[in-house]
């Protein structure tokens, strides 16, 4: 699958440069699940600082759990 989830502008601004300069995904992107090959995760990732790292780990696997279960959802509705 060809998908980018952009952290923050400036990561979507890259990697939409970089498939100007590629070209298209394949055939197998999953258009009907993600309509665009860079999608935006659509928060703000918290910063580490004076955080422990444990701590920061399990908030990022409770905000990125939407986009695990999405991506979990358009490989099974592939198969």
């Amino acid at each position: 699958m060809d998908l980018w989830l952009a952290l923050d502008e400036s990561s979507e601004n890259h990697a939409q440069n970089r498939i100007r300069e590629s070209g298209p995904p394949r055939e197998s992107f999953y258009r009907n699940a993600f309509p665009n090959p860079v999608m935006h995760c659509g928060f703000d990732v918290p910063a580490l600082k004076g955080i422990a790292y444990q701590s920061w780990f399990d908030n990022l696997e409770t905000i990125f759990k939407p986009w695990k279960e999405r991506l979990w959802e358009a490989f099974c509705d592939s198969s």
